[in-house]
């Protein structure tokens, strides 16, 4: 993948502020991480 992004920046960030007259506060990150094999979702977590 040469020439791709690197793992410690996200891909993509959205943080949604009004919408229709509610206030959102949440924060989408999309990463990208490089792995060999299978993700384990045992390990996945938010913070």
């Amino acid at each position: 993948m040469a020439g791709f992004m690197c793992a410690d920046r996200p891909l993509f960030t959205k943080i949604r502020g009004v919408i229709d007259g509610i206030h959102y506060h949440d924060i989408k990150d999309i990463w990208l991480f490089e792995y060999d094999g299978e993700p384990r979702l045992s390990e996945a977590e938010t913070a």
